[in-house]
């Protein structure tokens, strides 16, 4: 098992132009601001946008619109259609029987911010991801 950040696609609607679904796996030592940072150029060069407003848009922090949700290990930028990442503990890669490669990792849950205790409270549990593609 492996340490790493895991990004994923989360879509609205099943007939957008993203077609390579595959996880994007990111270094375990990396901090959140720069895996926001990697999921902000990721979400503005996909096939989402013209190359007129992905560069209107790629520079800023916080462009109209978009949420950016920083839980600790669950991070969240985009719209409707956005990009999930987690730091998982369990990363597993491995090629089955039929040559496909498969990825699988527990997703922590998201989190509530306690201002008070400045803590963060666990929404939900944790969920098992899974992701198959051929070669």
């Amino acid at each position: 098992m492996a340490v790493a950040w895991i990004i994923e696609w989360s879509l609205h609607r099943r007939d957008l132009p993203i077609r390579d679904l595959r996880p994007h796996i990111l270094p375990r030592h990396w901090w959140s601001d720069r895996v926001l940072d990697y999921m902000r150029c990721l979400f503005w060069n996909s096939p989402l946008w013209t190359p007129f407003e992905a560069l209107r848009r790629v520079n800023k922090r916080k462009p109209e619109g978009i949420f950016i949700l920083n839980e600790g290990p669950r991070l969240i930028y985009g719209d409707a259609t956005h990009l999930v990442a987690w730091h998982v503990k369990d990363l597993r890669i491995e090629r089955d029987l039929s040559g496909s490669v498969v990825m699988e990792w527990t997703a922590p849950p998201g989190s509530h911010f306690d201002s008070k205790t400045e803590t963060f409270h666990p929404l939900g549990k944790p969920r098992k991801r899974r992701f198959v593609w051929s070669e």
